[in-house]
């Protein structure tokens, strides 16, 4: 598979122009601690989602994703918890620009990076930081929606 694959010129161009390596990176930097005998609650974080702009769903197989069609895009975030660390993916289609990115966030900064950086791991250890988390997830899912539509009307 090649990287085109993945993700294509125009949202790479996009993620860069916002900075999205660096504000994975100083998320993952600042909440790296994980408690696995917290016990969160998943109506708590689809709550929590829901008053930072973002509705979420959420899956029986602990996923919880956002779906948004604006114009001829179809913006698509989410991410899973597993182990108490937090697993981030997006998918953005628009086939009038030949774009149908989807991959986990981790995978996007290796390619952007020609595999020079992995992506550390979101970990939480109580509600304080899984609203931290939270909240810098849906800025930078905002930020995405905002320079694309931004470039490409």
């Amino acid at each position: 598979m090649e990287k085109q694959d993945f993700i294509q010129t125009q949202v790479e161009q996009a993620l860069n122009r916002i900075g999205f390596i660096d504000h994975y990176e100083a998320m993952s930097n600042q909440f790296h601690e994980r408690n696995e005998s917290f016990i969160y609650d998943l109506e708590r974080v689809v709550e929590y989602t829901r008053t930072l702009g973002l509705p979420l769903k959420y899956t029986k197989s602990k996923e919880f994703f956002s779906e948004e069609v604006i114009g001829a895009f179809t913006f698509k975030f989410g991410f899973t918890i597993r182990f108490n660390s937090f697993e981030f993916g997006l998918s953005i289609i628009n086939e009038s620009i030949g774009i149908q990115t989807s991959a986990p966030w981790h995978l996007l900064i290796q390619l952007m990076t020609d595999w020079g950086k992995q992506g550390g791991v979101v970990a939480f250890k109580d509600y304080e930081d899984i609203n931290g988390i939270l909240t810098h997830f849906v800025r930078i899912c905002q930020s995405i929606k905002v320079e694309l539509l931004r470039n490409y009307p």
